[in-house]
């Protein structure tokens, strides 16, 4: 029984009904009336088509997409739908968020759609795409696809740009001036053209093929992240704000050749364990095998196997260990809530304004805005069957990466596990995130073990964190 159908043919015939009893609608409610000519549902197609038939009002006959209704709509999110195209999307006339995260798509055009402002299609296959005179689009992330050149012009407005993980070999940014966060790591890059960027703020081009790059244009920069390129210098003495330079793994011989470092606010690197200064915390990665990094944590020590993953954490704003304590407790349990919390510093701390479904996640709380991130990006979905999140419950190991599976996304092959005991304790729903994971050295397991069910520590959570995120 199709209890939908029921239900919006039912609720048609009380308004109706009201309509022909002469009784007056709420205030507020507003009546859409539906003609024959106002279907366009053959411009659709696929897994798209459903999505859509989806968002149909109730007086909207079965199986019908309204060109009045789509027209309407100014914020669409169809991630997670299998969907290949977007036939269609050129009647959302309006539209100002696309959100299509985890999808099939393969090619994306959307020029012309003047009102978009933010546009996020991470982890599809997209190999082509198009976006024309998007006058006001400030967002787009574009990260885990395949695209080897993209056509993005007339975006001035453009704020935050991430295209990690793509097949990009050259990419030239400078026809963005607004831009404040920019993303090209795990790319094939061996040019990266900057132009006037006196708002930029982050950078991120780790892993890449990069010799060289000016960054003296963009002076506001606080965040510089080149790791694992084939940088012989870089030039710095102009980025008078510079608190956080990540530049491990180039082919750099010494700190001489970081040119106008003592011009930066990182002021008190120069060889030992002296890294902090004027009580803020300041970060400098160059550090050669013979250094050791003192951690503020009386239980972290540089001979431990998860030092290297809590420096990382510490020094990118991860965590700051116990709270009121200077302990990291690598062996504490860590909560739905605080692993939430660590997954969105290290995107950034994203600005959400879409709530979220949770009964017992309150207002003003550190992980609401947090929560409601993960929520919007199906990260996480709650626990099933359920209006709860359950912040403070902890986290398991298979949980966690089955977060980190659907934000980065991924597949493996089917044996993945077999070289794991316990392979069978895997709960059904996070057999492929598993898989994924184990394939990839995401979770690395226990004497053959992955302990699937097992509450994750603090210093598991970070490891794991590093190894799919850093």
């Amino acid at each position: 029984m199709n209890t939908k159908k029921i239900s919006k043919k039912l609720i048609v015939a009380l308004l109706s009904a009201l309509f022909i009893l002469g009784i007056a609608f709420p205030a507020g409610f507003v009546a859409f009336a539906y003609s024959g000519n106002d279907d366009i549902t053959a411009d659709f197609e696929g897994n798209f088509k459903t999505a859509v038939l989806d968002l149909m009002p109730y007086s909207v006959p079965d199986n019908v997409i309204s060109a009045s209704v789509v027209s309407e709509i100014e914020s669409l999110d169809v991630s997670n739908r299998n969907i290949e195209c977007l036939s269609g999307i050129e009647h959302f006339t309006n539209l100002k968020i696309l959100i299509a995260n985890n999808n099939r798509l393969t090619e994306l055009d959307l020029n012309d759609f003047t009102e978009l402002t933010e546009v996020r299609v991470r982890n599809n296959n997209l190999e082509l795409l198009t976006l024309r005179n998007l006058t006001n689009l400030m967002i787009l992330d574009l990260s885990g696809n395949r695209l080897s050149d993209f056509d993005v012009n007339d975006s001035s407005a453009l704020q935050s740009l991430n295209v990690e993980r793509n097949r990009l070999t050259a990419l030239n940014v400078s026809g963005f001036p607004a831009l404040r966060n920019l993303d090209v790591g795990r790319n094939n890059l061996e040019t990266l053209i900057l132009g006037n960027h006196s708002h930029m703020v982050n950078l991120y081009a780790h892993v890449n093929q990069l010799t060289e790059l000016n960054v003296n244009n963009a002076p506001s920069l606080r965040r510089l992240v080149v790791r694992d390129n084939k940088l012989t210098t870089i030039n710095v003495s102009n980025l008078r704000e510079l608190r956080f330079l990540d530049i491990e793994r180039n082919d750099l011989v010494s700190i001489a050749r970081i040119i106008g470092l003592e011009s930066t606010m990182i002021s008190s690197i120069i060889e030992g364990e002296s890294w902090l200064s004027g009580g803020e915390r300041y970060g400098f990665y160059f550090r050669p095998q013979n250094i050791v990094i003192r951690l503020p944590f009386n239980d972290i020590h540089h001979t431990d196997w998860f030092y290297d993953y809590v420096l990382w954490a510490y020094i990118d704003n991860i965590t700051t260990g116990l709270g009121g304590t200077n302990l990291f407790g690598p062996r504490s349990p860590v909560t739905r809530s605080q692993f939430v919390t660590f997954l969105h510093r290290i995107a950034g701390e994203p600005v959400v304004h879409a709530t979220h479904r949770f009964t017992d996640v309150p207002a003003g709380r550190y992980f609401t805005m947090p929560i409601a991130w993960a929520y919007r990006n199906n990260i996480t979905t709650g626990i099933p069957e359920t209006t709860l999140f359950e912040p403070s419950q902890r986290i398991s190991r298979e949980q966690i990466v089955t977060m980190l599976h659907r934000h980065i996304g991924g597949v493996s092959p089917s044996n993945a596990l077999d070289r794991f005991s316990d392979r069978n304790t895997v709960s059904p729903w996070a057999v492929d995130a598993m898989r994924w994971a184990a394939n990839i050295g995401i979770i690395q397991g226990d004497r053959g073990r992955l302990l699937p069910r097992n509450e994750a520590t603090r210093a598991e959570a970070i490891a794991m964190l590093y190894r799919a995120l850093a």
